[in-house]
């Protein structure tokens, strides 16, 4: 079996080494980038098998990703993270279709966790 490959968009570099930090020794190949521009043109490129979003992003955030990536028609798991948790904000993560909903911080177990369960969705 080869390894999944994870793509994070997140403008936040100190999330993004925390996040690759937990993934990579888990076995997972990680793709970065710092912004939903660079983050779409990353997954129509290189198609990973899921891919963490920020919500609040310069330009196109984390929720116009997804649509854009609807629009494209690539299907791939999106697990949305913010710093701005709230009901109403997941309510329209879930209904754009967004496979799970992390608030930051977070920690390594809940990412993993995370991570299983749209996989196995």
């Amino acid at each position: 079996m080869s390894e999944k490959t994870i793509l994070i968009v997140d403008d936040s570099q100190p999330v993004r080494e925390f996040v690759e930090d937990v993934l990579r020794p888990a076995g997972f190949t990680t793709l970065t980038a710092a912004n939903g521009q660079d983050g779409l043109a990353a997954a129509q490129t290189s198609r990973p098998d899921l891919i963490l979003t920020d919500w609040h992003m310069p330009g196109m955030d984390g929720l116009a990703l997804v649509r854009a990536l609807q629009a494209g028609d690539l299907t791939v798991p999106v697990i949305m993270m913010t710093a701005e948790g709230s009901e109403n904000l997941a309510v329209e993560a879930f209904r754009a279709g967004v496979s799970d909903y992390l608030t930051k911080p977070f920690s390594a177990d809940d990412l993993l966790a995370a991570i299983d369960r749209a996989q196995a969705g």
